[in-house]
This record gives structure tokens, sequence and C-alpha cells, in this order.
């Protein structure tokens, strides 16, 4: 991550010694500004990319898996467990602190023997601890098709 730092330095060092001319010294300058911004693009794209996580839930010891909104509550079976936590396990997140101090439209209750672990858009309880979960559109798609598939 450090490495375009040096980079630049190299190669505006380098392009500084060989241009001597007026002319050659404003090529230089858009050379090294050029370098700069793909530097810190490159730079915050790997970072964008490293902070995405994945949840690493499990089925053993699982008591019950609910989704819940203000206005229903959705119980998903037992038979359903596996593929379920397949794909809420696909789901990428980010630990950022928001703004909002809602869980989020929808939030999912994983009970185990040992705790709760709830998980929200925004927020997360993980056995009696909060923290910034930030989950993009995909996690209220993923409750809403699952809560469409238990409407009774």
């Amino acid at each position: 991550m450090i490495l375009p730092c040096p980079l630049l330095l190299i190669i505006s060092s380098t392009l500084f010694i060989v241009s001597s001319k007026k002319k050659s010294l404003k090529i230089v300058f858009y050379s090294i500004i050029g370098v700069a911004i793909l530097g810190i693009f490159a730079l915050s794209f790997f970072t964008w990319i490293k902070s995405n996580k994945n949840l690493k839930l499990e089925n053993k010891d699982l008591i019950s898996i609910t989704i819940k909104t203000t206005e229903q509550e959705v119980t998903i079976l037992k038979e359903d467990f596996d593929s379920f936590i397949v794909e809420i396990n696909l789901l990428k997140y980010k630990k950022i602190e928001t703004d909002v101090k809602t869980k989020g439209d929808y939030f999912i209750i994983f009970k185990y023997y040992k705790g709760e672990i709830e998980l929200g858009k925004y927020r997360s309880l993980f056995y009696g601890q909060y923290g910034p979960t930030l989950f993009k559109d995909d996690f209220d798609g993923l409750a809403q098709k699952w809560m469409d598939k238990y409407k009774k």
C-alpha cells in the first residue's frame, strides 16, 4: 500500500533530472500530478476492496433463525438453515460506524445455545456487544426473499 509513494518519488526525480528546458518542466509537472492521482486512486481502490468482509456463521448449535420487521416475523425451518446460512455468508459488509442508530428495515436473529446474534443492515448485536455492519441493499433483498417464501 505504501508502494505508490516511493514509486512516485523515483519517477518524478527521474523526469526532473532528464528535463532541462521550460517546456519539459510542464510535462514533468503534469506527469507528477497524473502519477499522484493514479496512486491515490489505486490506494483507495485496494482499501475499498480489503474492507469488505463476509460473515462466518455456522449451523453448529443453531436453535432458530428469525427474520423480523416492524410488522412481521418469520421463523426459518431447520431444513432450510444450511441454504440460508450459505446465502447470508456470501453477503459483504463493512465495519463502518454510521450515524444511523437503527438496525434497518429488516433484522435477522440467530439463536445459538451460547447466545444470540442479531444482524441488521447498519449495526448488529454479537453475543451482547453491538458492532457496526454496513451491508449493501443485498441484505434487505435476502431478508425479503426469505420472508416471501414463508408468508402465511
